[in-house]
């Protein structure tokens, strides 16, 4: 495993994907990890509630990094697919109730994530620890059609992140 080979260099191990938690054994692939004594952190789109209680509850995971999408009425549209929205709720709920550190993070889609959504986001999932936004980078899509979109300007992300504070105990920008 060439996680052991870099142990020294390495105090933890990011589980992403796609979406991890769709592998019903991920526990098998986690508790070598921790075994080593290696911090894990997961990055989850939150559809799969349950199998997160799983992970929060035997202790396997030292942070959560939950992806919000859009805001509740966009949600599907950004993700392509329908999405139960209260499997998200219900997640980030989890994660707000719970012992452990996390995140809430939007990346910033124009069109996608507006002004009202963010303000919608936050009415949504009011009360979060913390929430960031990204900023989109059009060169990362695998969309011909958002590899030609424009980002949102600086001020306009910043403006967010100022929207955010009424909703959230602590707000962040990345990527600008």
């Amino acid at each position: 495993m060439e996680i052991k080979q870099r142990k020294k260099m390495i105090d933890g191990v990011v589980i992403t994907g796609g979406e991890p938690l769709i592998n019903k054994d991920i526990e098998t692939l986690i508790a070598p990890i921790r075994d080593m004594g290696l911090k894990v952190k997961l990055d989850t789109n939150g559809s799969f509630p349950k199998e997160l209680k799983a992970l929060l509850d035997s202790g396997m995971l030292d942070y959560v990094a939950l992806d919000i999408k859009s805001s509740p009425g966009k949600y599907s549209v950004a993700c392509g697919v329908d999405v139960d929205v209260d499997k998200v709720r219900e997640s980030a709920e989890m994660l707000r109730t719970g012992k452990i550190d996390y995140e809430l993070r939007t990346t910033a889609v124009p069109g996608l994530v507006e002004r009202e959504d963010v303000i919608s986001i936050g009415e949504w999932l009011n009360g979060a620890k913390s929430y960031y936004l990204q900023q989109f980078v059009p060169d990362n899509s695998l969309s011909e059609d958002y590899r030609k979109k424009i980002p949102h300007s600086q001020d306009k992300i910043k403006e967010f992140a100022r929207l955010a504070m009424r909703y959230f105990l602590k707000v962040g920008v990345r990527g600008i």
